[in-house]
């Protein structure tokens, strides 16, 4: 006799399923999340400098120990105190759009064996043309603020010189785009680290003004910073400590294949334009396998016509753009390739400037709707464009002051400073070949160069440079910086570091 078979009956098991489900994708699971952090502890630890006080010039030099902590650059900071003794009602300021980044020229990051992983010449110039382009209003409200935005830095009112210091923080992603790797920085990279900062010299990062004088120019002999100091450097890194397993597994990855850490660094490249060429060709011949992004930035450096003497540093910003937009049309060229394929060119400079601006913001990433947008705008933006700068710095015949600014050239309105118009303008280019991957950038060698083709003005717009006031509407001296970013790789073992681009 056969016993018939029964099939269980699935039904409530599916509907158990569905329902699950349903209670999944609406959110409605109450369960404690399991913890799946490999991490056993979390702490900021100080590294400090080799000497605790440099003269501006100098270069300050940091070995981090960090031993077997990785580190998470992204929440981690340089901090240092800025000490100077000014003459009596003289205030300075790092400028409308300046930070603390004004006081560093350049930086160079190498591993412990003395492989080089980052080199930034000029610092301050490229940070200057890149923040604003990079973080919006609300970022330089907050973390711009400890980086000493909008921020007089001293200013004396005592019967003799007075002596003031500040403190000044600066994210370790804005030193470096190392430091922004979106993951924690291996223990066998990060420690023996070396960091060599070159700190600008006494003058060139401020902008200064005298009280009573008869300009903001108006200085009592240059201008110097009586006995400039930055004392008591050091990083604070946000160190992680990673269970044993997981810190054996790691280890064993960094033994066999290496860890790879891909980020990207800067090149510099500039050209003087002393006999007010209206033509520009500048070549740009590093050799890297993928260049992602290009800026320029044209700068008028002073110059009389009797003379051609460049203005004291003290007595200008030294960082902004040339005073009113001064290119009537550009070309980026890379090999056989065009960016744009048809040169970006009007009839009138405002009008290439305009165009300009929107090719910049394509090349940030910030055209598309879905980003945060840029601090500076084509004409202006943020009340600290208006009344707040111009109340520090008040002077009608000084270009950063808001009547000069926008009654430039008779009645014609440009835009307020740190506005894209006037003097915060960078043309840009994006190299790479879709949008849709990261770091499809482009090869360049010497047999590709990319160059930069550009028509200027004849005449700069004018630069306070005399103690009455008197604009210099045809200086000769300019200079343009090209900056180039580029992908490198580190791959990282146990006991060295390889370094490729």
């Amino acid at each position: 006799m056969t016993t018939p078979t029964t099939t269980p009956d699935m039904s409530g098991t599916q509907d158990m399923s569905k329902r699950q489900g349903l209670i999944t994708v609406n959110d409605l699971n109450y369960v404690l999340e399991p913890d799946l952090s490999v991490a056993t502890n979390k702490t900021h630890k100080k590294h400090f400098f080799q000497s605790s006080s440099y003269d501006p010039g100098q270069q300050g030099i940091c070995i981090l120990n960090s031993g077997a902590d990785y580190i998470d650059t992204r929440r981690s900071f340089l901090s240092f105190t800025f000490t100077a003794t000014a003459t009596t009602g003289t205030t300075y300021t790092l400028g409308a759009l300046g930070t603390a980044c004004n006081l560093i020229k350049n930086i160079t990051i190498s591993t412990r064996s003395g492989d080089e992983l980052c080199r930034i010449t000029d610092y301050n110039t490229l940070q200057h043309m890149m923040l604003p382009m990079t973080y919006d209003e609300e970022w330089f409200q907050t973390t711009g603020q400890l980086m000493g935005y909008n921020n007089r830095l001293q200013q004396g009112t005592g019967a003799a010189a007075d002596a003031v210091s500040q403190r000044f923080i600066i994210p370790m992603y804005v030193l470096s785009p190392l430091f922004a790797y979106g993951r924690l920085m291996p223990a066998m990279l990060m420690s023996g680290m070396r960091i060599e900062i070159e700190w600008e010299d006494a003058i060139k990062p401020f902008f200064a003004t005298a009280t009573g004088a008869t300009t903001v120019r108006d200085l009592t002999g240059d201008g110097q910073l009586l006995t400039p100091k930055i004392s008591d450097p050091y990083f604070s890194l946000a160190s992680v400590q990673l269970s044993d397993s997981i810190q054996r597994a790691l280890n064993e990855l960094s033994a066999t294949n290496g860890l790879e850490v891909v980020y990207c660094d800067w090149e510099r490249t500039t050209a003087n334009n002393s006999n007010n060429l209206d033509t520009v060709n500048i070549e740009v011949r590093k050799s890297c396998s993928r260049a992602l992004k290009a800026f320029a930035r044209v700068r008028a450096t002073g110059g009389d016509d009797a003379n051609n003497t460049p203005m004291v540093d003290a007595r200008k910003d030294s960082f902004r753009a040339e005073l009113q937009f001064p290119v009537t049309e550009y070309q980026w060229q890379l090999g056989s390739l065009y960016f744009p394929q048809q040169p970006v060119k009007a009839a009138t400079a405002q009008d290439c400037g305009i165009e300009s601006y929107a090719h910049v913001l394509e090349a940030v990433d910030k055209f598309h709707g879905d980003a945060e947008q840029p601090f500076i705008g084509l004409r202006g933006g943020g009340d600290f464009h208006g009344s707040q700068f111009s109340s520090q710095v008040a002077n009608t015949a000084d270009p950063y002051t808001l009547a000069f600014v926008t009654n430039v050239n008779g009645a014609s309105t440009i835009g307020t400073y740190a506005s894209y118009m006037l003097d915060s303008h960078v043309i840009g280019v994006t190299l790479e070949r879709s949008t849709m991957f990261n770091l499809a950038g482009v090869p360049v060698n010497n047999s590709r160069v990319l160059a930069l083709r550009a028509k200027l003005q004849t005449s700069t717009s004018g630069e306070v440079k005399n103690s009455d006031g008197t604009a210099i509407t045809t200086a000769t001296h300019r200079k343009i910086d090209v900056f180039l970013k580029y992908v490198k790789l580190a791959r990282v073992f146990l006991n060295n570091v390889e370094v490729e681009q």
